[in-house]
């Protein structure tokens, strides 16, 4: 019974790895947005994957044996295994922006911020994205990422629509034209920052 139960353990340690590095995977551009929300957590699953672990040592090693020992060491290449996920994962980044592209595109345009408002520009981040589609088939894909820039170097200042296929994004330089009839963008004029 006790072998059952830490194998139980050990086996649910295995799938919270797996799902932690699935989640960042499909974080990144052209990633699936459903997967990356729902398994885009890996503090949280690389911490269960360790509690999982030792519980499972702890189960087994009142039995004998081998295995504890043998699961701890896998436990600990376990949580090795999620540290760049852990590093991946928490951008701080918040929602400056969501619209809808025009004529009924199931598609979005999403800006994001990273940094405070009252922080000077060259110390924001800011990063335009495009949501294709819809349900578990749906992708986000990175259009554009700007950090910590001075006036005239190509501050961010807008992004949106031109259509339902182009995305249009101003700085203080000039501007950016993406065609996104494709799924992912493709720069059509302008020199990215």
């Amino acid at each position: 019974m006790r072998s059952w139960l830490g194998g139980l353990f050990a086996a649910g340690g295995v799938l919270a790895v797996a799902a932690a590095w699935w989640g960042t995977w499909e974080g990144r551009s052209g990633g699936r947005m459903a997967v990356a929300e729902l398994l885009g957590r890996p503090v949280t699953l690389c911490l269960t994957a360790v509690a999982l672990f030792l519980a499972a040592v702890a189960v087994l090693g009142r039995s004998g044996g081998r295995w504890p020992v043998t699961l701890l060491w896998v436990g600990m290449l376990g949580a090795l295994a999620c540290a760049p996920a852990l590093f991946h994962g928490g951008s701080g980044r918040t929602v400056a922006h969501h619209e809808a592209a025009p004529g009924g595109a199931d598609r979005a345009l999403r800006v994001l911020r990273q940094g405070d408002f009252g922080m000077e520009a060259e110390s924001q981040g800011w990063f335009v994205e495009l949501e294709d589609g819809s349900g578990w088939s749906a992708r986000r894909w990175q259009v554009y990422g700007q950090i910590g820039k001075w006036a005239g170097e190509g501050v961010f200042k807008a992004a949106g629509w031109d259509g339902p296929d182009r995305i249009v994004i101003t700085t203080d330089t000039g501007v950016l034209v993406y065609d996104v009839s494709g799924g992912a963008p493709a720069l059509l004029s302008g020199t990215p920052a």
